[in-house]
């Protein structure tokens, strides 16, 4: 049985305004960027505790955990295990200002 992998609505935007921000720079980079997200997306389904944790204080977030995308290390993948997979909640630059965008959120 394959891992399940459910996205959040926000993981779509977020891959795109990525995607767009660096095929700027580099249209290779940029197919890169989106063909690895996919494939640590599918790592993380087949092993969901590899991520460390991300405290939150949110209830609704206490289970979350982040990985940064091989080979772009400032992306990272916020996601929570979930039976047979992984929720991709979110996927930001580092540099954001993690708890606001968290906290806006819930």
């Amino acid at each position: 049985m394959d891992p399940v992998i459910l996205r959040r609505p926000l993981v779509v935007n977020d891959l795109e305004d990525h995607f767009a921000q660096i095929h700027q720079d580099s249209p290779d980079a940029a197919r890169r960027f989106k063909e690895q997200a996919r494939s640590d997306f599918e790592s993380l389904a087949r092993m969901p505790e590899m991520g460390p944790s991300h405290p939150m204080k949110h209830p609704r977030l206490k289970d979350l955990r982040f990985w940064p995308i091989k080979g772009f290390n400032n992306f990272l993948i916020f996601y929570r295990p979930i039976a047979n997979g992984i929720e991709v909640i979110r996927v930001l630059h580092g540099a954001r200002d993690l708890p606001t965008v968290f906290r806006d959120e819930t």
